[in-house]
């Protein structure tokens, strides 16, 4: 065999102390960059193991296709993970900071001991302030955070986006801004604890529709009826987003509806230079119109489809898997080196 070629972060090490897909999301991204990430499971399995989004109960002995996601690459351990702490370069953590207490992690301590380390904790409102031990669900923070005012049925409530998006944007930015003070580390500079508010980052994430707004000078996207959205197939439900024109067309061959390209208040609007200013949704005249696709639609679209047509045969599936688990208290080439001081 010859060389692995390195990797951006082959040097980098990882203490990740997660339940929640904030957490297992910003690991994923670390260790497909090359970092060595040890995932600690100190309260038993991770709940993660077992969850599925259909309900189905994965079978004996194998973990959920999310898990096997968040955490291929990465290493497990179940005891022994304290002496972990301060060998890592960044330490991952989603808890409150009373539950953070209750389970010994103390970032300030950890500095004091390992002056160069980055601790990143996620929570819900952040560690400060006077929702930080509040409870809160990804609903309900996408409601705080505006999400819910560009989805649905003008005619209609407002709808949740789907999946559970700010476990991911909050694992995306814990992942961008442990790696930003770990350059400065790198640099000779100071570890810090990075207090990581998933609220904040949700709302963060909106800025986008509004800065798009004003560098091409269309009106602020509001609710409306998306097309394709949520829709019923043979075997259940599909949910399909589209973001870019070409996405649009592609979506339409892909269903064999091509005629959907020819309505014209399905068509993506776009602005000088080519750029699409809008996605396969309509306003007032436009609902009307899609209303009367949806009654009207061919019966090959997704009636008498099982959701196997996602996965056509020219789409590659992969197979990934977690390493083996491994219960000693210090993974092999991860403690070896000294704390980081």
């Amino acid at each position: 065999m010859g060389e692995v070629a390195p990797t951006p972060l082959q040097d980098l090490r990882v203490l990740e102390i997660s339940d929640r897909i904030a957490g297992g999301y910003c690991g994923k991204l670390l260790v497909d960059a090359g970092a060595d990430v040890v995932k600690v499971e100190p309260d038993g399995p991770d709940p993660l193991r077992r969850f599925t989004v259909t309900g189905a109960t994965p079978a004996t002995g194998a973990d959920a296709p999310l898990f096997h996601y968040l955490n291929a690459g990465k290493r497990s351990v179940t005891t022994g993970w304290q002496d972990l702490l301060v060998r890592a370069d960044i330490v991952v953590v989603t808890a409150t900071s009373s539950a953070a207490t209750q389970r010994g992690i103390d970032p300030e301590r950890l500095l004091q001991l390992a002056p160069r380390a980055v601790v990143v904790t996620i929570s819900d409102f952040g560690w400060t302030g006077p929702w930080c031990q509040r409870s809160a669900t990804e609903f309900t923070l996408q409601a705080w955070s505006g999400c819910t005012g560009f989805r649905g049925d003008p005619d209609g409530p407002p709808i949740s986006i789907g999946v559970e998006v700010g476990e991911y944007i909050a694992g995306a930015f814990a992942a961008y801004g442990a790696l930003a003070v770990y350059r400065r580390v790198s640099r000779g500079g100071g570890g810090e604890h990075l207090d990581l508010s998933m609220l904040e980052a949700m709302t963060l994430m909106q800025s986008c529709e509004w800065l798009h707004s004003q560098l091409m000078r269309v009106p602020p996207i509001t609710r409306s009826l998306e097309v394709p959205s949520i829709e019923r197939a043979k075997d259940g439900y599909v949910g399909i987003t589209l973001v870019t024109a070409q996405q649009w067309l592609d979506f339409a061959a892909m269903v064999e509806c091509p005629e959907l390209t020819e309505v014209p208040e399905l068509r993506f609007h776009w602005a000088a230079g080519g750029t699409a200013t809008g996605s396969a949704s309509s306003s007032a005249r436009g609902c009307a119109a899609a209303r009367s696709q949806r009654s009207s639609r061919p019966a090959n679209c997704f009636g008498c489809r099982s959701l196997s047509w996602a996965t056509a045969p020219r789409l590659r599936t992969w197979t990934i898997s977690v390493r083996e688990r491994c219960s000693c208290p210090i993974p092999p080439g991860f403690g070896s080196r000294e704390p980081r001081g």
